[in-house]
C-alpha cells in the first residue's frame, strides 16, 4: 500500500530528525518543528495524502508533541488574510461551476472577428492579468480561464499541440501565473510572507504601494514574454 508505505517513512524520518542534538540556538521545541516539517515534507512529496490533511496532521503533531501552544499553533486560522482566501476560494469554485468564463469567450468570438487571432492572446493576457487581484491563487485562475482559453482555440481552429495554440495558451497563462506578482493579493505565498510581518512594516504599503511598485517590472515581463512567444510559435 504506497499510503501506509508513505506514512511509515514519514514518521522515519520525523523520529530520525527528532533525535537531533539541542544547542543555544535551537532547543528541543526548535527540533520539533523540523522534525515534524520533515515528515509533512515527506507525506506532501509523496502525494499519499491530500495537501490540507497533511497540513492538519501537522498542526495537531504541533499541539500533542509540545511544540507550540493551541493558540500560537491555530493562529493562522484567526487572521483576515485567512478568511480572505477562504472567500476567495469560494467565489473561485462559484464562478467555475456557472459557466461564466466560457459565456465570456462565446461573447468575445462575436465581437472579435476570427482572423484576428493575435488580438485573443492579447485580451487573454489582459484578462488574466485583471483577475489576479480577485482570484489569490494561480490554480484558481487556472481554473476559471481554462474553458475560455479552450473554446476560443476551438473557435479561431488551432488544431490540439499546434504552435498557434501553444502561443494562446502560454500568452493566457503570463497573465494568469506569471503577473501574480503585480498585486498584494495576487498569491496565497504574497498573502502570507505579508501577514508574517510585523504591523509597523505592514502598514508602510498597502495594495497600492505594492502594484505601483511592481508594475515597472510587470511590464518589462509582459513585453519581453509576449515577443519571446511570437519569434518562437508564430510559425
Amino acid at each position: 500500500n504506497p499510503t501506509f508505505v508513505a506514512l511509515v517513512l514519514s514518521v522515519c524520518v520525523g523520529s530520525a530528525v527528532w533525535q537531533l542534538p539541542t544547542s543555544d540556538l535551537l532547543d528541543r521545541r526548535g527540533v520539533g518543528f523540523i522534525a515534524t516539517l520533515s515528515a509533512g515534507i515527506v507525506l506532501w512529496l509523496s502525494e499519499a495524502l491530500d495537501d490540507y490533511v497533511v497540513a492538519l496532521l501537522i498542526f495537531l503533531s504541533w499541539i500533542v508533541l509540545g511544540v507550540a501552544p493551541p493558540n500560537i499553533a491555530l493562529s493562522g486560522f484567526a487572521t483576515e488574510s485567512w478568511f480572505f482566501l477562504v472567500a476567495a476560494l469560494g467565489i473561485t469554485a462559484t464562478v467555475s461551476r456557472s459557466g461564466l468564463f466560457k459565456r465570456m469567450a462565446l461573447r468575445l468570438l462575436l465581437r472579435v472577428p476570427p482572423t484576428y487571432q493575435k488580438t485573443y492572446g492579447i485580451l487573454l493576457l489582459i484578462s488574466g492579468i485583471l483577475l489576479t487581484p480577485l482570484i489569490p491563487t494561480a490554480k484558481g485562475r487556472v481554473t476559471l480561464m481554462t474553458p475560455m482559453v479552450n473554446a476560443i482555440t476551438r473557435a479561431v481552429g488551432f488544431t490540439a499541440r499546434s504552435s498557434h495554440s501553444a502561443a494562446l495558451n502560454l500568452t493566457a497563462y503570463l497573465g494568469i501565473g506569471q503577473m501574480s506578482f503585480l498585486f498584494l493579493t495576487g498569491d496565497t505565498a504574497i498573502l502570507g510572507a505579508w501577514s508574517l510581518l510585523p504591523q509597523i512594516a505592514r502598514s508602510e504599503f498597502g495594495w497600492m504601494t505594492w502594484a505601483l511598485a511592481a508594475f515597472p517590472l510587470g511590464v518589462v515581463i509582459c513585453i519581453i514574454s509576449v515577443v519571446t512567444l511570437h519569434l518562437m510559435l508564430s510559425h
